[in-house]
């Protein structure tokens, strides 16, 4: 890693938010660490539009695609959040996908290397190889 990080100018980062290593928050994304830490971990990146709130934690070359929303939850490392998803309250193993548009309301918990589709969301299968190299080379793609 490079030892910088880089915040988009129309993004706002405010209170209690700690990013890691070659991590980035992009365009019109808010982090708000208001009474609660907001963790982004080395190699993670948080897109356009996103927001995070309040007890965050977020794991090592995660993908935060554009538009989540993310509230009191952690995620561990080389998670996919798909554009659009909401998450609340849950705790994401290691490796798992939560689908583009899916609602993950918890509390609730998110098996390692599982991936949750729809609204409700719900596990729909186990997370492939191609799966796990797509968000390497995304976090990747990021981190350059």
């Amino acid at each position: 890693m490079t030892g910088q990080v880089f915040v988009a100018p129309s993004a706002d980062v405010i209170g209690k938010v700690k990013l890691g290593d070659g991590s980035s928050v992009w365009f019109g994304a808010v982090l708000r660490g208001d009474n609660d830490w907001i963790v982004v971990g080395e190699g993670s990146n948080v897109q356009d539009g996103s927001v995070l709130h309040e007890g965050v934690t977020i794991g090592k070359r995660c993908v935060l695609g554009h538009q989540v929303l993310v509230h009191e939850t952690t995620l561990g490392d080389g998670v996919l959040i798909g554009n659009g998803a909401k998450v609340m309250a849950a705790t994401v193993g290691d490796g798992a996908i939560i689908a583009a548009g899916a609602v993950v309301n918890g509390p609730v918990e998110v098996p390692a290397g599982t991936m949750w589709v729809g609204i409700p969301a719900k596990q729909r299968g186990e997370v492939q190889e191609r799966h796990r190299a797509m968000i390497a080379g995304t976090a990747q793609t990021y981190i350059d």
